[in-house]
């Protein structure tokens, strides 16, 4: 089983742009990238990667790479810088709270009160 679903994916990319609804792309690859990122990333900081079912963290910000990987594969023109940094600052930030051990709180995404992924769902929100 993967860090994250393609309904965990889908769910952050069907609130963005009617346009990247239809992918070209196979979605599976796109998360095993990005496991491949995370375990990389949380090996260098020498934190356990997880085993079985990945922490609801991990799984969101997986999830946010993924969106990422994808946003930056449509971007051929710039029309997506803003989303594609949003989700990528959204990933980074939620690896780095885990690996910190400030994130994690069991059965609660975002335990410091955040919204999930507020700027990616609504970029232009105020």
């Amino acid at each position: 089983m993967g860090y994250c679903s393609l309904d965990d994916v889908k769910a952050i990319l069907d609130n963005t742009s009617g346009a990247m609804r239809n992918f070209e792309t196979n979605l599976e690859t796109q998360i095993a990238f990005a496991q491949a990122e995370v375990d990389a990333r949380l090996e260098a900081a020498g934190v356990d990667t997880p085993l079985g079912t990945p922490p609801s963290y991990v799984r969101l910000a997986t999830a946010a790479l993924v969106a990422y990987y994808l946003v930056r594969r449509a971007n051929t023109q710039g029309q997506f810088d803003v989303l594609m940094q949003e989700y990528r600052l959204q990933y980074d930030r939620m690896i780095k709270d885990f690996v910190a051990g400030q994130a994690e709180v069991p059965g609660e995404a975002m335990p410091r009160g955040d919204t999930v992924l507020p700027a990616v769902f609504n970029p232009h929100a105020t």
